[in-house]
């Protein structure tokens, strides 16, 4: 079945001779004929049959007994272009190579690991490191600050309160406040902007 213009018409061709009517309605042999215009400025038909083709000439030598319908609108050149050019499983695979995910590729949508200051730049932790552990004190309580205001990890927390008394019990550190001398170090983090408020 064509569409586009096209028609399908259910040919009745009468055999030739002198048979009664009842033996040329049982000799009536059906044949499936379709014709299109291949070009919308010629006025040139040509007819398509399964079992030969014929021209415009031919058929109007004949009279046959014929109903038609029309199918669609689209033309049959539309329809060819719809069609894959090729079936083949290879060509198919072959072109859908290039489209598969490279499973070799790193997750791009994977989030930064989050580090404490400590561990990002591996900085050891001593008792000794007196400028480093006053950073971790407040200057007006001369307590170590907590986890929420230094942003360390639980490892590295225990290590800086461990030795933070350390120093303190071998005489190495201020007791009950923060030495002047360290009020002007550069901060690496910021006490009034907690991850979570305050317990007070």
């Amino acid at each position: 079945m064509t569409s586009g213009g096209s028609r399908i018409l259910v040919l009745l061709s009468r055999t030739k001779g002198t048979a009664s009517l009842r033996a040329a309605r049982s000799a009536l042999v059906p044949a499936v004929i379709t014709f299109n215009r291949p070009d919308s400025h010629s006025s040139t038909w040509v007819w398509h049959s399964t079992s030969q083709t014929i021209s415009r000439r031919d058929f109007h030598g004949v009279s046959p007994l014929y109903t038609e319908s029309r199918v669609g609108s689209s033309s049959t050149e539309a329809n060819k272009e719809k069609q894959p050019e090729s079936t083949d499983k290879d060509a198919i695979e072959s072109n859908a190579l290039p489209d598969l995910p490279d499973s070799c590729m790193e997750n791009p949508y994977v989030r930064e690991k989050i580090q404490c200051v400590l561990c990002k730049y591996n900085v050891p932790v001593n008792y000794k490191n007196v400028k480093l552990l006053a950073q971790f004190i407040s200057p007006y309580t001369g307590m170590a600050y907590g986890r929420h205001i230094t942003r360390l990890c639980i490892k590295q927390q225990e290590r800086v309160e461990k030795a933070i008394e350390t120093a303190r019990a071998t005489g190495l550190m201020a007791v009950a406040l923060k030495e002047e001398m360290y009020l002007k170090d550069p901060k690496l983090f910021d006490p009034n902007k907690p991850v979570r408020p305050h317990r007070f």
